[in-house]
C-alpha cells in the first residue's frame, strides 16, 4: 500500500513517500524541504533537521502511525562533527525509547540539503 500526503514533500524522482508491508511502513528518504513552497530550507542546521524529521512524522502520521512507532533511522549528512545538533532534536521529538539509528556520511544530499533520513516504522495491522 502506498502511503501518501500534502504535508510532506513532494517526491522529486518515481518513488512513493512510503509504502506499507504488512505491519511495516518504509519511508523514502526526506530532505529539509518546506512542504508549502517544496523549497529547500536554509539556516540553522538544527532547523533543516527538525523539518527533515517533521517531513518522516507527517508521512508515519498518514499511515495511522505516530514517532513512538518508528522503530528505525536511516541518516545521512554530509558532516559528521554536527551530529549532535541531530540528537538534540531527536530529543525534543521523540521519547524514549529511541529508535534505532544508523548515521552515514556522504558527499552530498540533493536540493543543497545537509541531511536524509529514511525510517522503518512498525504498525501492526490489529492495532
Amino acid at each position: 500500500e502506498v502511503i501518501s500526503t500534502v504535508r510532506a514533500p513532494t517526491p522529486i524522482a518515481p518513488y512513493s513517500q512510503g509504502v506499507r508491508a504488512g505491519d511495516y511502513l518504509f519511508i523514502t528518504g526526506q530532505i529539509s524541504t518546506d512542504v508549502s513552497t517544496q523549497a529547500p530550507v536554509v539556516g540553522p542546521l538544527a532547523v533543516q533537521y527538525e523539518t527533515t524529521l517533521n517531513n518522516v512524522l507527517s508521512v508515519t502520521e498518514a499511515a495511522g502511525g505516530s514517532a513512538d512507532d518508528i522503530v528505525k533511522l536511516g541518516v545521512y549528512v554530509t558532516d559528521v562533527q554536527h551530529i549532535h545538533v541531530l540528537d538534540k532534536v531527536i530529543e525534543k521529538l521523540f521519547r524514549r525509547p529511541y529508535p534505532a539509528r544508523h548515521v552515514v556520511p556522504v558527499n552530498s544530499i540533493p536540493r543543497g540539503s545537509h541531511i536524509e533520513i529514511d525510517a522503518v516504522v512498525y504498525l501492526p495491522q490489529n492495532k
